[in-house]
């Protein structure tokens, strides 16, 4: 299932796909990840590989986001 996020229209790189599709995550040289609903890294991640967080919320609702040691990871 491809997801439509707002941005990617306006990105200059054109061959870029947007999935959720887990199975192709070998194959990402990005992962995406959403700070409220994360619940764990992938058993692997590919040399390479950006890991993205993401979150429209602040630390007082999010404390993990103001922790060094779980930030580092992106």
């Amino acid at each position: 299932m491809e997801v439509n996020y707002p941005g990617p229209e306006r990105c200059p790189v054109t061959e870029c796909v947007w999935t959720d599709d887990r199975s192709k995550l070998a194959q990402a040289d990005g992962v995406l990840f959403h700070i409220p609903t994360f619940d764990g890294f992938p058993k692997q991640k590919y040399p390479g590989q950006k890991y993205i967080a993401f979150t429209m919320e602040n630390e007082l609702h999010f404390p993990r986001l103001a922790d060094p040691e779980f930030m580092k990871n992106f």
